[in-house]
């Protein structure tokens, strides 16, 4: 099995070798991750489609939940410099003997960011089918899915687009809900790709927990019509109240996410620079109080000014969390954590441990953020 993926590895080569735009550079550059195998021929956009690859892995797993360490195959993308594909598109996903996964792109200055997420998505649920649904499933994989969570990976990147999104939800119909999540890989627009996203954020307006978010997620993966389930799910306890469709549901879940900006979320410097106002200590300095750091802040945990200023950001962290880009997401958490250790105000040792978690949690953003800017700019998607 190892053998034929490494053959096809091969056959990529020795076709990019011999055209006689390339032959002149042709020493191919790899690059491995957990889930993904990435080939090409410059090996700073190598690097970067790898680091990509490792952030679809986060954000799918946030949604889909943990995978083995790996596949037993990889997911191999090769970064094609020259037009080999019949329609010049963006990318073709292909499924090789024995479930190995291949996506091809083409390399060129003009694909966006967003084809690029959407390449790497496609290619992870297609492995991510054959593993748990057999090797004829990722034919079956829903559209709506791959454009959804492509979109996660999208908007951690680039948290600005949502604004533009929800301009054109605004001043453009979307599509009824049904056809959204019945519509066929082949039908992309602008419209259902909007659509997609915003129908995780609508189930979140609407009050859903991860998991069921995740179950809905799965299903789609698998090739089910989430139709009944949803309409099951969004119905009122009330016996007596008239029954809700799903296009009733998704235009008031859509009026809720125009009336409010909680899911325009923060860039990545703009989410640490919150988590930093979050953690300093000048509020408690104004306040009478001279803690020297986090750390310190436990001697005066019982002081009423203390506990007023960290209640307070225990509301903000939970009215903001939201808005916070996913790169940060498990730092604000840590730091509510943090804060309500200190409020509990019973064993120090808890705190520390809290506030260890926290500080890794933070040099992890901050790691990431630094990782992607770079990764970004060299690959020229500034």
């Amino acid at each position: 099995m190892v053998g034929f993926f490494k053959s096809s590895l091969l056959a990529w080569c020795l076709n990019c070798a011999f055209s006689p735009m390339v032959w002149a550079e042709p020493k191919v550059q790899t690059a491995e991750g957990k889930h993904f195998e990435v080939a090409g021929f410059d090996r700073a956009s190598v690097q970067f489609v790898l680091e990509l690859g490792e952030q679809v892995l986060r954000d799918a797993e946030r949604y889909l939940g943990e995978q083995p360490d790996r596949f037993p195959q990889r997911v191999l993308i090769t970064l094609r410099t020259v037009d080999n594909t019949a329609d010049a598109c963006d990318y073709q996903m292909s499924i090789e003997p024995g479930g190995f996964v291949r996506v091809d792109f083409n390399w060129r200055e003009d694909l966006s960011l967003w084809k690029l997420c959407r390449g790497m998505v496609d290619g992870y649920l297609a492995r991510y089918a054959i593993y748990h649904y057999g090797y004829g499933a990722p034919v079956t994989v829903k559209a709506w899915v791959v454009s959804a969570l492509a979109a996660q990976t999208y908007v951690s990147l680039r948290p600005s687009v949502v604004s533009g999104w929800l301009e054109f939800a605004e001043d453009n119909t979307l599509p009824l809900f049904p056809s959204l999540l019945k519509t066929a890989d082949g039908s992309r627009s602008n419209d259902m790709e909007t659509a997609a996203y915003f129908l995780v954020m609508a189930q979140r307006v609407a009050d859903f927990s991860r998991d069921e978010i995740s179950r809905f997620l799965r299903a789609g993966v698998a090739g089910y019509d989430v139709s009944p389930q949803l309409t099951e799910r969004i119905q009122s306890l009330d016996p007596e109240a008239p029954a809700v469709t799903l296009n009733d549901w998704w235009k008031a879940c859509m009026g809720k996410i125009f009336s409010e900006p909680v899911f325009r979320f923060k860039s990545l410097s703009g989410s640490e620079r919150w988590i930093l106002d979050l953690s300093s200590m000048v509020d408690f300095d104004e306040a009478g109080v001279a803690p020297k750091n986090l750390r310190d802040l436990w001697r005066f945990r019982n002081e009423l000014p203390v506990r007023r200023i960290v209640e307070r950001r225990l509301g903000q962290i939970v009215s903001g969390i939201d808005r916070v880009n996913p790169a940060y997401r498990n730092t604000v958490q840590s730091l509510g954590m943090l804060y309500e250790q200190l409020l509990a105000g019973d064993e120090e040792h808890a705190y520390i441990f809290s506030l260890t978690g926290f500080l890794g949690d933070f040099a992890d953003s901050r790691r990431l953020r630094e990782d992607m800017e770079a990764v970004l700019q060299n690959a020229g998607f500034d």
